[in-house]
This record gives C-alpha cells, structure tokens and sequence, in this order.
C-alpha cells in the first residue's frame, strides 16, 4: 500500500470522534486523535485504489465528566481513491465501550478535502446503536482533520446528543 493511501485512511479515520454523554440531552465538543492498525489496499483497473482499514481512535473532550474523555474506540473505514490519489469517498463506522461497559456505535462520512474551510478532511457523524445508558441515543454532528500524524491523525468534533 501506498504511503498516501495509508495517510488518507488515516486522515479519514479521524471521522470517529463522536461525543456520548449521559442521559439527556446537549451539545459537546473535543479533540481526537488516530492510529492505523491495520490497512488493505485493492488497485482498481482505473488506476485508483480502494483502502480498507481499522484504527484506533483516542477521543478527548472539553468536559472532563463526558463519559468519553480519555475514551478508545475501534473504527473501521472504506476509502475509494482516484488514479492521482486524491479521496473520492470516505466512510465507515466506530464502536466504542465506556468504563461502565455501556457501548455505542456511530457511522462517519467526508464530505469535503482540500479546499480553504477544509484543508485536510472534514465530515459528518451520527449514532446509530448504543445500550445500556446509550439505548436509543440520536444526535450527530461534524469533524475536522487538524493535522496528520505518523499513521494517524488529530483534529476536532463537534455535535448534538439525545439519550432517553
């Protein structure tokens, strides 16, 4: 694989950081960071690749009660790059557990790279499972690639919970 394949895994991969809270309901933010575990490249005859991959996600927020402050996540991702290695699709989906052993689960997507707003890799987030305090959470928000790191990346999330 690639070094700029692996980069934009990576960098893809920071789509993760998804605030959880307790029940109720509010608005989170926070910084995360990324590390590659695994990545598998499949060269497509158009001279673009798609890149399947698994990386860790280490998840900070400002509020040092949100249940994942200092929280690790298993993410997965898919991303279909062009023959000149620029992202054409990004997506995939994180699950994490939190000190209760209470888990949930949300989808990430990119929406924009490369552009002035959003240099590096910016998208959009939602949950759509949890159990125990996280039965039933809703809510979503956006995330922004920072900087990209050795096989792996930073940035910053920001969104909207529910919990019944």
């Amino acid at each position: 694989m690639s070094r700029k394949a692996f980069v934009s895994m990576t960098i893809l991969a920071l789509a993760a950081a998804i605030p959880v809270a307790e029940a109720g309901s509010g608005k989170s933010q926070g910084r995360y960071a990324t590390h590659n575990t695994m990545a598998e490249t499949t060269e497509l005859p158009d001279g673009g690749s798609v890149v399947v991959g698994h990386f860790k996600q280490f998840t900070f927020a400002d509020d040092a009660r949100h249940p994942i402050d200092n929280g690790a996540q298993d993410c997965t991702g898919v991303t279909r790059l062009a023959a000149d290695g620029n992202t054409v699709s990004a997506s995939g989906s994180c699950f994490g557990t939190d000190e209760d052993g209470d888990r949930m689960s949300w989808w990430w997507r990119q929406e924009e790279t490369g552009t002035t707003a959003c240099p590096i890799a910016c998208g959009v987030w939602g949950f759509f499972a949890g159990d125990g305090k996280y039965e039933g959470i809703k809510g979503g928000g956006t995330w922004k690639v920072t900087a990209r790191i050795q096989d792996g990346g930073a940035g910053v999330w920001k969104g909207e919970y529910s919990t019944p």
